[in-house]
C-alpha cells in the first residue's frame, strides 16, 4: 500500500539502532559503580565545598526543557528577559522561538523545514539538505544565522546553510522577523534565526549524564543516531557529543528522486568553568555534509549538481565576567571559524549546426569554495541592565579555485575534444567590519522603550591574478543603522507595540567579484561598485498574555512595511558568441508588507495553536506584484493529552494550507496545496518513543519559494534515551 516491504524496514531498523540503545544502558551500569565508589570515597571526610558559585545559570524556559518533560509544546514566548543582552528586551520587535520538540515534532528533512509552520518564514530548497530559510520576502544573505552568536553566514554570499548544524544539537531556535541591522548588522535585513545549542553545564551537585537517540524514516531509508555524555558540577562542566545521519533518496508520491541523498556527521566538545565572578566557555565544533545531492539541478538532459563534501569546522571561546557593586558586566567573545565547500555541476548542451544537431557539449566543472573568519567581540552591561555597549571586529577572507572540463562528443558519441579549463570564480579576497553598538531599555510605569544605535565601517579588499579579469581594489562603506521599540501594559493582558529600524547589507564577495559560469551556460560577472543595500521598517501590533483563567492563553496579531532600496539583483548584458552575460547591479526597489497572526487555546485536555500570515510584495517602480515573498499561509495544530491512556502520552495534528502563487515569473508558479502530518509521543522510563507521519494524505506539493517537490507520505519512528547519576553527595 505505501510502496516499501515493512519486514525489511524493521530488520533495518533493528540492525541500525542496536547499538545505539546499549550505549545508554551500558553507560548507566558504570555510572552506578562509579557513584557508589565515589560516594564511599566522600564519606571519608573529603566532601567538597558546597558554596553556590557567584554567577547563576538561569533555569531553561519551559519551550526549551528536556524533550522527557509531560508538556510536549508551550506556545513560542514572544520575548524573553536575559539579564546579560538587552537585545532580548525587545518590547517593540516580534520573536518567536521554536524547541528543539517543535522542530521534529513532524520528523521534517531538515529543521529549517521544521520552521514553516512560523508565520512570514518560508524555505527555499534545492535539495533535501540544502533548504535555507526566508523571512518576510527576504533570502539568501539577507537573512542572518547566528549559532551560539556566532555568525554562520559566509563572506561569499548566497545565504548560510543552516543543515551544517545537525538538529540534535539544538535546544531552541529563536526567530527574529523584520530588519535588525540596529542589533545584529550586515546580513539581517530581513530578520535573523538565533539558534542555540548550549545546556547549563554547571549543577549543585556532580553529575554525570548520558543521552542517546535515533531516528529512522521510510520510504527514502533516512537515519539519524547521536549520543551525549555530559559531566556537570559547581565549578565546572563537560560536555561531549557527536553523531551520524542520512538519507538515500527523497521519496515525493511519484516515487523516489535521483540525486538527492546524503549522509552528515557532527561533533562537539565544549567545556565550562566558575572562578569566583568568571565564568569561561569553550567549545569545538565540526560538521561534514557529504555526498549530498542537489535535484534542482538534475535536468532529463544529463545536467546535475552535487556537494561532494561541505564541513564547517569553529572553535568558541566566551568569558563573562559579573560586575560587582556599581560595576557593569563584561563579556569577551573569541570566535575562529573555517568552511571548505566543493561544488560539482555538469551541464549539456547541444550544438546545431544548419538546424541540424551535429554534436553534444558537457560541462563539468568543480568549484572549491574555502573561507575562514575571526572574530573579537567586547561589551559591557550596566547593572540594572540599563545601557549595553558592544564594539566587535571580524576579518573573513576566502579565495575560490575552478577546474571545468569540456568534452564534445559527435552524434555517434564519439569524443571529439576535450579541453581542461583552470578558472577562479573569486579571486583571493577578504572584507574586515569594525562595528560599535548601543543599546538602551528602559520602562516608565507601563510602559516599556528599547533603542539602538549602530555603526559599522566595512572595508573590502581583493587580489589580481592571471586567472581573474578584477584589477586589485580596496574598497570601505560605512553604515548606521537605528532601531527602536516601545510598548504599553494596556492591562487585562492587552500590550500593543510599535518597531522602527533600519536595515543595511554589505554585497557579499561573489556580488563583488565573482567572474566565471553559472550552470555552464550563464557567464556572470561580479560588481566592485555595487552600494549597499538599505531598508526602511515599521511594524504595529497588539499582543495578549492570559492573565488568569481562561482558555485562551496568548495571542498576537502584526501589520509590517519595509521599503527596500538598491536590491542586488543579476542584469542582463547581452550575448558574446550566443553565451548570455550577467553583471551583479543595483536595480531593485521593493515595498514589502503583510500582516501575521498567533493565538494559543489550551484546555485540560487539548492545546490549540493557530496562525496565519498574509505578505506582498511590490516592485515599487512598477507597482507590480512580486512572485518571491511567499504567499498566504495558515496553520492549526492540536495536541491531545492522552494520561488517561498512558501518562505523559500526546497526539498531535498539524493542518497546513498555501495559497497559490500564479502571478509574475512562471519559475515561480505554485499551485495551493494542504498537507496533514501526525505525531504520537510516549514515555517509558527514561526513555522517550515516537512515531510521525509527514504528509499524512500523500499529497503532491512544493513549498511556495522551493524548487523541488516536498515528501510524500513519510513514517518516521524515533527512541530517545536521556540517563542521570550522581557522582557523590554534596553537604548541606
Amino acid at each position: 500500500m505505501f510502496g516499501f516491504d515493512v519486514r525489511h524496514d524493521l530488520a533495518c531498523l533493528r540492525r541500525r539502532t542496536r547499538i545505539l540503545l546499549l550505549i545508554p544502558l551500558v553507560s548507566w551500569a558504570g555510572l552506578v559503580s562509579v557513584a557508589s565508589n565515589t560516594g564511599a570515597q566522600d564519606t571519608g571526610g573529603n566532601s567538597r565545598d558546597p558554596v553556590t558559585p557567584r554567577i547563576e545559570i538561569p533555569e531553561l524556559p519551559d519551550s526549551v526543557r528536556s524533550e522527557f518533560a509531560d508538556s510536549v509544546y508551550v506556545f513560542p514566548q514572544v520575548e524573553t528577559e536575559d539579564d546579560k543582552d538587552l537585545r532580548e528586551l525587545a518590547p517593540g520587535r516580534v520573536t518567536v522561538r521554536r524547541s528543539q520538540d517543535d522542530l521534529q515534532r513532524y520528523a521534517p528533512l531538515s529543521w529549517v523545514d521544521g520552521l514553516a509552520s512560523v508565520p512570514g518564514v518560508d524555505v527555499t530548497k534545492t535539495g533535501p539538505w540544502a533548504s535555507r530559510p526566508v523571512i518576510r520576502g527576504l533570502s539568501g544573505d539577507r537573512v542572518l544565522v547566528l549559532v551560539d552568536d556566532v555568525r554562520l553566514n559566509t563572506v561569499r554570499g548566497h545565504g548560510a546553510q543552516p543543515s551544517i548544524v545537525s538538529s540534535d544539537v539544538i535546544e531552541e531556535v529563536a526567530v527574529d522577523m523584520g530588519s535588525n541591522s540596529a542589533r545584529y548588522g550586515s546580513s539581517a535585513l530581513g530578520g535573523v534565526l538565533r539558534v542555540k545549542t548550549h545546556r547549563p553545564l554547571f549543577s549543585g551537585q556532580r553529575t554525570l549524564d548520558v543521552g542517546a537517540r535515533g531516528r529512522w524514516s521510510v520510504p527514502g531509508d533516512g537515519w539519524a543516531q547521536s549520543s551525549t555524555v555530559r559531566l556537570r558540577d559547581d565549578y565546572y562542566g563537560l560536555e561531549v557529543t557527536g553523531g551520524f545521519s542520512g538519507l538515500d533518496a527523497l521519496h515525493v508520491s511519484d516515487g523516489a528522486v535521483g540525486n538527492s541523498g546524503y549522509s552528515d556527521q557532527h561533533l562537539s566538545v565544549r567545556g565550562g568553568w566558575l572562578w569566583e565572578r568568571l565564568r569561561g566557555d569553550l567549545q569545538y565544533t565540526r560538521g561534514i555534509a557529504s555526498d549530498v545531492g542537489l535535484p534542482a539541478f538534475t535536468s532529463s538532459g544529463g545536467g546535475n549538481g552535487s556537494y561532494p563534501w561541505n564541513t564547517r569546522t569553529a572553535t568558541r571561546l566566551e568569558l563573562v565576567l559579573e560586575g560587582e557593586g556599581r560595576g557593569p558586566h563584561l563579556q569577551a567573545l573569541i570566535a575562529r571559524q573555517s568552511y571548505r565547500t566543493r561544488f560539482e555541476e555538469t551541464t549539456v548542451d547541444s550544438v546545431f549546426r544548419n538546424n541540424r544537431l551535429i554534436a553534444t557539449r558537457s560541462n563539468f566543472s568543480t568549484s572549491d569554495q574555502n573561507t575562514r573568519s575571526t572574530e573579537y567581540k567586547l561589551g559591557a552591561l550596566s547593572q540594572g541592565g540599563g545601557m549595553q555597549f558592544e564594539l566587535s571586529y571580524l576579518a573573513e577572507e576566502t579565495d575560490g579555485p575552478e577546474e571545468i572540463l569540456i568534452t564534445t562528443k559527435n552524434r555517434a558519441g564519439v569524443v571529439t575534444g576535450e579541453e581542461d579549463r583552470p578558472s577562479e570564480n573569486v579571486p583571493p579576497a577578504e572584507r574586515n567590519t569594525f562595528f560599535a553598538r548601543i543599546s538602551g531599555f528602559r520602562e516608565a510605569g507601563a510602559f516599556a522603550f528599547e533603542a539602538h544605535v549602530r555603526q559599522d565601517i566595512v572595508e573590502t579588499m581583493s587580489d589580481s591574478t592571471d586567472l581573474s579579469e578584477f584589477r586589485a581594489v580596496d574598497l570601505q562603506s560605512q553604515e548606521t543603522s537605528l532601531g527602536f521599540g516601545a510598548a504599553w501594559d494596556a492591562g487585562h493582558g492587552l500590550e500593543p507595540f510599535l518597531g522602527l529600524n533600519t536595515g543595511f547589507r554589505v554585497p557579499n564577495l561573489d556580488e563583488r567579484f565573482f567572474d566565471g559560469f553559472i550552470h555552464g551556460l550563464l557567464r556572470v560577472f561580479g560588481n566592485p561598485e555595487l552600494e549597499d543595500e538599505r531598508s526602511d521598517s515599521a511594524e504595529i501590533g497588539l499582543r495578549y498574555r492570559n492573565p488568569g483563567p481562561g482558555m485562551l492563553q496568548s495571542a498576537r496579531v502584526s501589520v509590517y512595511r519595509s521599503w527596500v532600496e538598491d536590491m542586488i539583483a543579476l542584469h542582463y548584458l547581452g550575448q558574446i558568441f550566443l553565451v548570455p552575460r550577467f553583471q551583479y547591479r543595483n536595480v531593485e526597489e521593493a515595498r514589502l508588507e503583510g500582516y501575521e497572526f498567533e493565538a494559543a487555546f489550551e484546555s485540560q485536555w487539548a492545546r490549540l495553536l493557530v496562525s496565519a500570515g498574509f505578505p506582498r510584495g511590490y516592485d515599487t517602480a512598477t507597482d507590480e506584484r512580486l512572485p518571491d515573498v511567499g504567499t498566504n499561509r495558515a496553520t492549526a495544530e492540536v495536541t491531545f493529552n492522552l494520561d488517561r491512556l498512558r501518562r505523559s502520552t500526546r497526539l498531535a495534528v498539524q493542518y497546513r494550507w498555501n495559497d497559490a502563487v500564479d502571478f509574475g515569473d512562471e519559475v515561480f508558479h505554485r499551485p495551493s496545496f494542504s498537507t496533514t502530518s501526525l505525531s504520537l509521543r510516549s514515555r517509558f522510563g527514561p526513555a522517550r518513543a515516537a512515531i510521525a507521519l509527514r504528509n499524512l494524505f500523500d499529497e503532491d506539493y512544493r513549498e511556495p519559494l522551493s524548487f523541488i517537490d516536498e515528501s510524500g507520505l513519510t513514517w518516521t519512528f524515533s527512541l530517545s534515551w536521556q540517563l542521570s547519576s550522581p557522582l557523590g553527595d554534596t553537604e548541606d
